[in-house]
């Protein structure tokens, strides 16, 4: 169901079947990033009758024992019905076991036709009500939006879960479509079968050595410059990001990556952010030069431009259009070498622009991501 910011192990695999019609792969490609493909026959929740799609990857933080986060970008594609574009953020609180869940999407809908977007709210969690069973509920509520266009997927969950072979558990209950009028608003059954494969990094043990006869260990040549061995010690050992961004130069959300140009280790000084994004039929890409002041927690501040491109419908044919905006940024923004998340947080003022690009005075942002 919706994503947890809970993280999937390096090279863990988890595999799921859900009634009989929708088959899950979630694999963890290092332990802060995984993947989620989804394949359904039919889906009920947005009353498709072509077969349904969902690609869904993560960024995966621990900022504590209990305090996970999680960025991910959900794309649902109903085939000859549209499709679902989903910028998602997440915090768990808790365990595998034992968790609650609280995340923020903007919804990008398509479907049936129709050209709608709005705020949704995802909640839900896993609560154990003896050592066997476990409570879950999976729920999304609009916050806003035109809900008089498509067809809205308000829905509520909740499901008994069980370990019934070994690794393998068993989910049944049901959901209930808060705007099914095609359904007449009936409650469907949930069963879920569901199993995890362990990293194989995990299960292998490495061969001890017998040190008596070990040879000596390796020594690397010894770093001459002392100038670059100072450098070392004083870095954060991070030039480069990707992360999402909600708002901001990108308009309503980008995807981006920064880099540092200093050939030194350290995260802060001069660098380039370059992104993308998609909205109602036009294309943004916002480039921007920054500087960063500081060490872990910078002050940044930003200056470039936001390029926005589409293909206007006038008359009977159809044209192009292409604007240029000038953007100045000032942020709050965390990096660690530690955890390797990125976070930001500011203002971007919008000096000029065009009639595909926003232009203002100000316009908040906050982005997520993944330092390295």
């Amino acid at each position: 169901m919706l994503p947890t910011a809970l993280s999937v192990s390096n090279h863990e695999l988890q595999l799921s079947n859900i009634n009989l019609l929708a088959n899950s792969v979630e694999y963890g490609v290092s332990d802060h990033f995984s993947i989620r493909a989804l394949f359904e026959l039919f889906n009920p929740i947005f009353a498709s009758e072509a077969p349904t799609l969902s690609i869904n990857p993560k960024l995966s933080f621990i900022i504590s024992k209990e305090l996970h986060i999680a960025t991910d970008f959900i794309f649902i594609s109903a085939f000859d019905d549209g499709q679902l574009m989903i910028p998602h953020g997440v915090a768990t609180l808790g365990s595998h076991q034992k968790n609650i869940s609280l995340g923020v999407g903007y919804v990008f809908d398509e479907l049936y036709g129709a050209s709608a977007s709005y705020l949704g709210l995802s909640f839900g969690g896993t609560v154990p009500i003896s050592p066997r069973w476990s409570l879950v509920s999976d729920n999304w509520i609009l916050l806003n939006g035109d809900v008089n266009v498509g067809n809205p997927f308000n829905f509520l969950s909740i499901s008994a879960r069980t370990s019934v072979i070994n690794r393998y558990h068993l989910d049944f209950g049901i959901f209930y479509n808060t705007d099914g009028e095609d359904f007449g608003r009936v409650p469907w059954p949930i069963i879920k079968l569901s199993t995890t494969l362990e990293s194989l990094s995990k299960t292998y043990q490495k061969p001890k050595i017998d040190q008596a006869t070990a040879p000596p260990p390796i020594v690397k040549e010894e770093i001459k410059n002392e100038k670059l061995q100072q450098e070392i010690r004083n870095s954060t050992g991070i030039r480069q990001a990707i992360y999402g961004e909600l708002l901001g130069t990108g308009g309503i959300y980008s995807i981006n990556y920064d880099r540092r140009f200093k050939a030194s280790l350290k995260a802060n000084g001069l660098g380039i952010r370059v992104g993308v994004a998609y909205f109602e039929g036009i294309g943004f890409m916002p480039i921007q030069l920054n500087y960063l002041i500081g060490k872990n927690h910078f002050l940044e501040l930003g200056i470039g431009t936001k390029l926005a491109t589409a293909k206007l419908d006038i008359g009977n044919g159809r044209f192009g259009d292409f604007n240029v905006s000038t953007v100045a940024s000032t942020k709050y923004r965390y990096q660690s070498k530690d955890n390797h998340l990125f976070f930001s947080l500011g203002i971007d003022l919008f000096m000029t622009g065009g009639a595909l690009n926003r232009s203002g005075p100000l316009w908040p942002s906050v982005a997520l991501g993944f330092s390295f």
